[in-house]
């Protein structure tokens, strides 16, 4: 990747990585506070509060806010609520980072996405181990803040291991459902395009960096921040026939804008000089 397209990206990120680090600080002065309560409470409040089994956390990196749940939570094994209206349904998630914070704790990363088309608030339930299980834990993380359809959210949470054995884990398991009474999937929905190339820039350019051309454009759609999209970028020419085409991987963020998602992924891909000198427009399209 060229020095322009590379600091384009750059650029995009460090946005991102200021918003985390900001939102990260709040969650660390959340956690402080909630442990000065803890401190003050007496045995027997403590007691009583741990009987419940319940502990709220703050995970504002940038994401959400979670009730993490200690433990079992008991719920309708059945998988339908009790007025037959609504089913549980899973949606897609990932483990993203393992890390180790003290002898029993680690945290994790992960993400979910809905990938349906009405408003969810998912549980997500991770496990951790080793590969004997000998050093276990697991806790499960409710999205308190909705999430619209096409939505994905990162979050950090610490998971306790049992036997002192954070730094023994290898291996992970991630499974988030939700009720809804929506059990399709949005897969393929095409968002609406609000711009192409808003700053009005060259549809192709030659990085001297690399000795080599690229061609595409920036685009804003109209999606909420965090939605994960596909988006396919067509070139043509002169007499309107397509020369070119790129689909890659994007996220939204702040004010719709939309930018490559994932490692060593451009919306600006490498071309030749013919191709690029005989662009004379790009057309996009973006769906979940």
């Amino acid at each position: 990747m060229g020095a322009k397209r590379q600091a384009k990206k750059q650029f995009e990120k460090e946005l991102e990585l200021e918003k985390l680090r900001n939102k990260s600080a709040a969650a660390q002065q959340r956690k402080e506070i909630q442990q000065a309560k803890f401190d003050a409470m007496t045995p027997e409040e403590l007691a009583k509060f741990r009987k419940k089994r319940l502990k709220i956390f703050a995970i504002v990196g940038g994401v959400f806010v979670a009730l993490m749940v200690i433990g079992s939570v008991g719920g309708n094994d059945s998988g339908t609520s009790s007025s037959g209206k609504t089913t549980v349904k899973q949606f897609p998630a990932t483990i993203e980072a393992i890390n180790v914070i003290n002898p029993a704790t680690v945290n994790v990363t992960f993400n979910v996405k809905n990938d349906g088309n009405t408003d969810i608030s998912p549980s997500c339930t991770i496990n951790v181990k080793d590969a004997s299980n000998t050093y276990h834990g697991y806790d499960i993380f409710v999205i308190k803040e909705p999430m619209s359809p096409g939505q994905q959210r990162n979050g950090v949470g610490p998971i306790t291991v049992t036997k002192q054995g954070a730094a023994f884990v290898t291996e992970s398991s991630i499974s988030c459902t939700a009720e809804t009474s929506d059990t399709t999937s949005n897969a393929g929905k095409a968002v609406k395009i609000i711009s192409i190339n808003p700053n009005k820039a060259p549809l192709s350019d030659f990085d001297s960096d690399t000795n080599s051309w690229y061609w595409g454009v920036s685009l804003r759609a109209d999606a909420k921040p965090w939605t994960r999209l596909t988006c396919t970028q067509t070139a043509f020419d002169v007499s309107g026939k397509e020369i070119a085409k790129h689909t890659y991987p994007a996220n939204v963020v702040n004010d719709g804008t939309v930018i490559a998602y994932g490692n060593n992924v451009t919306s600006m891909p490498d071309t030749t000089k013919a191709i690029a000198k005989a662009i004379k427009d790009v057309k996009v399209s973006c769906h979940l």
